[in-house]
């Protein structure tokens, strides 16, 4: 995939986030505050390719620093916790997205083949809505990496 956002992935993620209305924490496209997105990337983003565009960033930062949360572009989860190290799954092997609302520590468990790993979203304001953007637009991504393996394979 390409790092070009076409019209119709923007109008369809646009919409997801739309719906869902959570603003402060999650900033999508070019919304992105550039100095979030900055020390964002230099905290757990510094392996984003060239082939791959930022779709969204959550802050879970108290501050607004964007050093702790996670970026989604067309191909990966980018994350990082409070304290903990950065890390990051290819879209393509997610198979599933789980909401954990604990009490003390609610999270988005992200599940491979493989592996299983954990996204705090503590300070997110809405968090089941956070939920929701964050599965639908990997499944929308998904669906378009699938339907670009089928299209490669005929």
């Amino acid at each position: 995939m390409s790092t070009i956002i076409n019209d119709h992935m923007r109008d369809t993620i646009t919409e997801i986030y739309k719906k869902e209305n959570i603003f402060g924490k999650l900033f999508m496209f070019e919304h992105i505050p550039p100095k979030r997105l900055n020390n964002a990337t230099k905290s757990y983003g510094s392996a984003i390719g060239s082939d791959e565009a930022v779709v969204f960033l959550f802050d879970d930062t108290f501050f607004g620093s964007g050093k702790d949360g996670f970026i989604l572009t067309t191909k990966r989860i980018y994350f990082k916790d409070f304290m903990e190290k950065s890390n990051f799954v290819d879209i393509a092997n997610i198979t599933e997205l789980i909401f954990n609302n604990v009490k003390l520590k609610p999270k988005i468990i992200i599940k491979t083949d493989t592996k299983e790993l954990e996204i705090s979203i503590a300070s997110a304001p809405d968090k089941e809505a956070l939920f929701s953007i964050m599965d639908q637009t990997v499944r929308f991504l998904k669906s378009l990496t699938d339907q670009r393996a089928d299209t490669d394979q005929h």
